[in-house]
């Protein structure tokens, strides 16, 4: 910021701070507000190859701690603590992946709220990072290869000087990093110059088969999805190719993948297509709309577990990829489902 805008601020909080820490009650409420927030957390775990990850926070960590554990129940050793990264917890962890093995974890940082993500790779066992740092990535997951030998993440053209924090976001490019080798060396999977705004995610199917590319633009809940051979530096074929609906890949059996949509169905639902056949119209229902709103699903084995809203409260239920009912999972109590968690491979679903 420049001068006169900190100036500014500065001049605002010292005005409020001298009101706020005059109030009598002030000191109860911090001390009752500390009190309430100060007990252990835990996310719902996570399984990559043998080994397990999960979030936990103390009580009062600003944020969360990585750790890896060899069962969901092992007390485990932090892998990744992100308010050791920075002594006045401006650094924060923005995304992580990692690999299909569980030997590498790829990480994103940022600092000062900054949108600009750093990306680097820890070794699972020994806890130390690889040598390399990824500039210049924005809105970016890691997508790894099926042999962990690398992962596909997305960048925009380095900042003019002075103007990091000003420039629109325009030229987004989807690249490939083998581990060990410098970012210079990226291989460029996908870029779209006579498309400026539009925004690359990608997926790589559970057979390592296909990669999948999701388009984006703003945050409009919309998007197209292609895809090709992984492997493959042919063009990218259209799975879908207007701008009607969100649509999430889920898994593929073959040459038949599964979709969650709202295309058709504003409640959303799962659907089926033919890679011979992949327009909307030859689409078959897998999980049909219902009443309730289909908020996620996850593809564990040859069921799908979807996360419904029902009288704002959430439902889990379990559909085979036959469209065969398979009954409700019960929930200790009304409430949300925050996390969802599984492998296609294995049969636990945190």
């Amino acid at each position: 910021s420049t001068p006169e805008v900190r100036a500014w601020i500065e001049a605002q909080n010292a005005l409020t701070f001298a009101y706020l820490e005059g109030l009598p009650a002030r000191e109860r409420f911090r001390e009752r507000l500390e009190e309430l927030w100060d007990f252990p957390k835990r996310s719902a775990p996570f399984r990559r190859g043998e080994r397990y990850f999960q979030f936990r926070n103390s009580g009062l960590q600003n944020q969360d701690v990585l750790y890896a554990m060899n069962s969901p129940h092992d007390e485990g050793r932090a892998l990744l603590d992100p308010n050791a990264l920075s002594e006045d917890g401006t650094i924060a962890l923005r995304n992580l992946a990692v690999s299909p093995d569980g030997r590498f974890l790829a990480y994103s940082t940022s600092a000062s709220g900054s949108d600009w993500q750093t990306w680097r790779v820890r070794e699972v066992e020994t806890g130390q990072d690889l040598p390399e740092a990824l500039e210049h990535s924005k809105f970016s997951t890691a997508t790894w290869l099926p042999d962990a030998s690398g992962f596909f993440y997305s960048v925009y053209p380095a900042p003019r000087a002075g103007e990091a924090y000003t420039e629109a976001n325009a030229d987004a490019r989807l690249l490939l990093h083998r581990l060990g080798s410098a970012q210079a060396e990226d291989e460029r999977v996908y870029e779209r110059p006579d498309e400026p705004q539009w925004m690359f995610g990608s997926a790589v199917s559970d057979d390592g088969k296909y990669l999948i590319l999701t388009v984006s633009r703003s945050t409009e809940p919309k998007n197209l999805l292609f895809y090709r051979e992984l492997g493959s530096s042919g063009a990218f074929l259209p799975l879908v190719s207007s701008w009607d609906a969100q649509v999430v890949f889920l898994g593929n059996d073959g040459e038949r993948f599964y979709l969650r949509t709202d295309a058709g169905a504003d409640r959303g639902r799962v659907v089926a297509l033919e890679l011979s056949d992949p327009q909307p119209t030859a689409w078959r229902d897998v999980v049909p709309e219902t009443e309730d709103t289909l908020q996620a699903a996850r593809l564990v084995g040859d069921t799908f577990a979807c996360v419904y809203l029902a009288h704002a409260s959430h439902r889990l239920r379990l559909v085979s990829t036959g469209g065969e009912a398979r009954g409700e999972v019960a929930l200790p109590a009304l409430g949300s489902l925050a996390e969802l968690n599984a492998e296609r491979e294995h049969d636990e679903l945190f």
